[in-house]
């Protein structure tokens, strides 16, 4: 009941319904394209049809399909839910210790709504694994997080501090410290074993530069055929490297460099921006926009591209930030079929939602990715947003059509 509520109002979201679910001239009647009938009606159950004197009809065979989204349809085909491969990459710089407004750290709520995060992941295509900066250093133990101002204090000997040679470089980057892989019950310990791990060690700088070519680059190499991405998840500013890696753009290049690959690599922002020592909000929206990844068109004007989290309400902010990026990264992208004639007319291709009841919506093409689908990775994987995607993971064996040789449905600007 609940995904047919779902499909109804995707219904009323795009101002029409209608889809076909088989292809045309394979016998089933085709409504007249020049015949209008006014807005399609919701069936209903209680009155039985009546034949043309107005008479109750005996017949109880099952009712034809409906019509397809235009009667010029060439084919219609079910699209499969895209293979994921994702590697999560965790900042754990001596910040993360610093105490949010529950009393926790940063570190430990991150960790928390990760670990929560696994167990919502009901696909069972996604492969994960997770990475962290800094590396190559050991942990340090003349600085700590002071309780009174909850910033990072030192007292640290000559030489005490590690030179950046080593976190600053990509290949102490590799392997991961869990690498990618399906992501079973035994992978998912592994990622939780993997961050507990480092519970009570303090790193020293901010190498993101670094950070994220390692991981890229280990994304890249992957042996197989998903959609690759990385999830970053810091607190600060690049640091401790150099004048050239410790200013953003140099990060920036990197993750645009990702999504420029034979096989690209988008790169998800989330980043704790809850005071002058924490992150940039400018900078990590510039991160996320270069990444492939940005929330909605026009969030440059607001620095709102990446996934903001702050101090006062971590622990909602970043369970609401992986829950979006779980719909975005895991749950909502299909491959795109190929019809038989080869590279669809994508200006001619709509997709559609076949509930379990067999009741079928148009959905609108929304290149804002708010309520609808886009294409994505060289427009060979649809992605789907909003009330759309709540669909799909409402009820999972609801399937998605891709529908070509129809003019695509645009969503109202």
């Amino acid at each position: 009941m609940r995904t047919t509520a779902l499909l109804l109002a995707l219904v009323a979201t795009v101002g029409c319904s209608a889809a076909a679910t088989t292809e045309p001239g394979d016998g089933v009647k085709q409504k007249d394209p020049t015949e209008d009938t006014g807005p399609a009606q919701p069936e209903e159950d209680t009155a039985p049809p009546s034949d043309d004197t107005g008479a109750p009809s005996t017949d109880t065979g099952t009712k034809p399909p409906p019509p397809p989204v235009c009667a010029e349809a060439t084919s219609v085909m079910t699209a499969t839910p895209a293979a994921h491969d994702v590697l999560f990459l965790l900042d754990r710089s001596g910040s993360m210790h610093s105490k949010v407004a529950s009393g926790t750290t940063r570190w430990l709520a991150a960790q928390k709504a990760l670990s929560s995060l696994l167990d919502v992941i009901g696909s069972t295509s996604v492969r994960a694994g997770l990475d962290m900066f800094p590396r190559g250093d050991k942990p340090i133990t003349c600085c700590w997080i002071d309780p009174a101002t909850n910033y990072t204090d030192c007292n640290c000997a000559t030489g005490e501090l590690p030179t950046p040679a080593a976190r600053c470089a990509a290949t102490s980057y590799a392997p991961a410290i869990v690498p990618v892989a399906t992501l079973g019950d035994a992978q998912k310990a592994a990622i939780r074993g993997g961050i507990k791990a480092f519970d009570g060690d303090f790193y020293w700088g901010t190498p993101m530069k670094a950070g994220l070519q390692g991981a890229i680059a280990k994304q890249a190499s992957l042996d197989l055929d998903g959609v690759r991405s990385v999830v970053l998840i810091t607190d600060g500013e690049p640091t401790s490297c150099n004048a050239t890696d410790d200013k953003i753009d140099s990060v920036v290049a990197v993750a645009d460099a990702g999504t420029k690959l034979v096989k690209p690599v988008t790169t998800y922002v989330v980043g704790v921006v809850d005071g002058s020592l924490a992150a940039n909000a400018a900078n990590l929206s510039k991160l996320a926009v270069a990444g492939g990844t940005k929330r909605a068109d026009g969030c440059e004007k607001t620095n709102s591209c990446f996934y903001a989290v702050d101090a006062k309400s971590f622990e909602t902010d970043i369970t609401k930030a992986f829950a979006d990026i779980e719909m975005k990264a895991f749950s909502c992208t299909f491959d795109v079929p190929m019809p038989s004639g080869g590279i669809p007319d994508y200006d001619l291709m709509n997709v559609t939602l076949k509930g379990t009841d067999g009741k079928v919506v148009t959905l609108a093409h929304d290149t804002t990715k708010t309520n609808g689908w886009e294409l994505t990775a060289g427009k060979t994987k649809v992605q789907l947003y909003g009330a759309a995607c709540t669909a799909v993971k409402a009820e999972p064996k609801t399937e998605v059509q891709v529908v070509v040789g129809c003019k695509t449905v645009e969503a109202a600007k």
